[in-house]
């Protein structure tokens, strides 16, 4: 993804640069009739194409009939082979009546061959009968979110009211995935299925995307039937991060695969996709002492980050430079969270954040501390990977403390904006219209910009966004430079977004014609040229609009969309628990 700024613009010109998100593949084509790309963690859709079409599921079915095994309670009992699932066809694996083996040993071999007789016997040994088994596959549908899913078998041979969706069939594939017993069968390339009077059968798997040597292939499921076509569910893990896509009626499915996936990982941090298993006799791991403290009260506020900077604040205040024993360090951090060796050492240091430019902040907390933790060979590092990998992801989004500096309280919209840009990895700087960087804002409020308009160069801006208020949009109107750069970003069809009183601005400069828009109530007539709607949010083309204070979060998130993606937008809205 190219970098890309966007321009704040009231009595102070914000701009908003998208420095830390790795740089992202083009978008991928394909030739599926439907297609999904999630992020396994959180079901995030990462790209799509017609993702939530209606589609034949064909053998990735028996994705959901591999779930419902392995949670069955009688992996270990032996299957249940009647004439019914012995002429199943057309894909078998061979069953035969009398045959002895375990429900687990046919649960791997459907899954690597994709037998449908196995299928059949698999349903019947868990439920009795296939009517009964696919009542529990809807039943389960609905509990993880596949509310667009019928099932009426447990192969996917083609049936009037047997469908899912590619996203569906993303969620089903993310939840079986994280079980470890399913994730294992199916990145098998060949087994030996055991039966129970001591024979193996040698089977290999169906699924070309496994042994294609993509970097982090590890499943999942093929499928085709002539109502289908070709059919792929494919996964891939890298560090820590696992993706799948769902490719529906693709004829180029094993060419598609590697391109979506490699397009998804791009969207991460390439400190996120390396493996973090520590082998070295001593291992070093270098946390911020600020960033501990917020993942250790971000669990105790299920990761409600807005409600935690003054706490944090207070507690990076009391922090002083010193040398303490581990003791120390787990009365603060509680042992529960941090599992160290009692000889662990501790060494703290001071490292100033050159990032913070908050004169207050900087004067109040100039020993930003690291905390150096060294740990021994046969230590048990688990739980400290654990609180490790968590750092690292907080130390990557560019939160308060850490981007710091510019934080205005002119206006709600302004500072929300600010923060939740920022939660997304949105760098912010402030542009002051008048001569000095010294803001006095609303309420008596003053503030401070980072540089003067006449600082910025334009033509490295994505998006100019003005924040209502209405003094604040008398200064903007009245002030030439802003209105000809909202000109300019106009015939350049770069966005340009509003809120509160801020949308009578692109009225009043013709800048709204022919587009849909909203305002604070009170300025419809001076959006000329505007249709105008009463909704909280208005995105028209590259012109975004918002009614005001009380929409400022939600006019916040749809801007981090637009400069990022619906993933990372979804993520900060669900950590500010706001319903995205």
């Amino acid at each position: 993804m190219c970098l890309k700024k966007i321009a704040i613009i009231f009595s102070l010109c914000l701009l908003i640069c998208n420095i830390a998100l790795a740089k992202t593949l083009p978008n991928p084509d394909t030739s599926a009739v439907s297609a999904c790309l999630i992020d396994a963690e959180d079901n995030g859709v990462l790209y799509g194409k017609d993702e939530d079409k209606i589609m034949h599921p064909a053998s990735t079915t028996k994705i959901m009939t591999a779930i419902l095994a392995l949670e069955s309670g009688k992996l270990d009992e032996p299957l249940v082979i009647t004439p019914e699932a012995v002429n199943t066809e057309p894909s078998s694996l061979g069953l035969r009546l009398g045959d002895k083996i375990t429900l687990r040993e046919a649960l791997t071999g459907m899954m690597i061959v994709s037998g449908n007789d196995a299928a059949v016997a698999v349903a019947q040994t868990v439920a009795g009968s296939v009517p009964a088994f696919a009542k529990m596959m809807n039943d389960k549908a609905k509990e993880l979110g596949a509310v667009n899913t019928h099932f009426l078998n447990p192969h996917g041979l083609t049936a009037q009211g047997h469908y899912s969706t590619a996203h569906d069939m993303a969620i089903i594939a993310s939840y079986a995935m994280k079980k470890p017993e399913f994730r294992e069968i199916v990145s098998k390339k060949a087994y030996n299925m055991k039966y129970m009077d001591g024979h193996t059968e040698y089977v290999t798997t169906t699924n070309r995307f496994l042994k294609s040597g993509f970097e982090g292939a590890n499943g999942i499921k093929t499928g085709f039937t002539n109502a289908a076509g070709d059919c792929l569910v494919a996964s891939a893990t890298r560090g820590q991060k696992t993706l799948i896509a769902v490719f529906y009626n693709d004829d180029y499915r094993w060419d598609d695969a590697p391109v979506w996936l490699e397009f998804g990982f791009s969207f991460y941090d390439p400190s996120e996709l390396q493996d973090k298993t520590v082998v070295n006799k001593q291992n070093v791991i270098k946390l911020n002492k600020i960033t501990e403290q917020r993942i250790k009260h971000s669990r105790e506020t299920n990761k409600n980050l807005a409600a935690l900077d003054a706490a944090i604040v207070n507690k990076a205040k009391s922090l002083n430079n010193k040398t303490t024993d581990v003791a120390d360090i787990a009365q603060q951090t509680k042992a529960k969270d941090v599992d160290v060796a009692e000889n662990t050492k501790v060494e703290v240091s001071s490292d100033v954040d050159n990032n913070i430019s908050n004169d207050e902040y900087k004067e109040n907390n100039s020993s930003e501390e690291n905390v150096e933790v060294v740990l021994n060979e046969n230590e048990d590092l688990t739980k400290m990977h654990d609180i490790a990998e968590q750092i690292e992801e907080m130390k990557d989004r560019k939160i308060w403390l850490k981007c710091g500096g510019f934080i205005t309280i002119d206006k709600t919209e302004a500072l929300t904006v600010i923060d939740i840009l920022r939660r997304g990895n949105v760098d912010v700087i402030g542009a002051s219209i008048n001569d000095t960087l010294g803001i006095n804002g609303a309420h008596n409020i003053d503030f401070k910009a980072n540089v003067t308009f006449n600082d910025i160069n334009f033509d490295d801006v994505d998006m100019i966004v003005l924040p209502g208020g209405y003094e604040g949009r008398n200064n903007l109107l009245a002030h030439d430079g802003v209105c000809k750069v909202c000109q300019d970003f106009m015939k350049k069809n770069k966005y340009i977004a509003a809120i509160c009183a801020a949308p009578s601005i692109l009225g009043k400069n013709r800048i709204l014609e022919g587009k849909r828009a909203t305002c604070y109530p009170g300025f419809e007539n001076q959006l000329k040229g505007a249709n105008y709607t009463d909704k909280a949010l208005v995105i028209d083309g590259n012109i975004i609009t918002s009614k005001g204070p009380a929409t400022a979060m939600l006019f916040s998130i749809a801007l981090l969309e637009v400069m990022t993606n619906t993933r990372t937008a979804a993520k900060v809205a669900q950590g500010l628990l706001f319903k995205f």
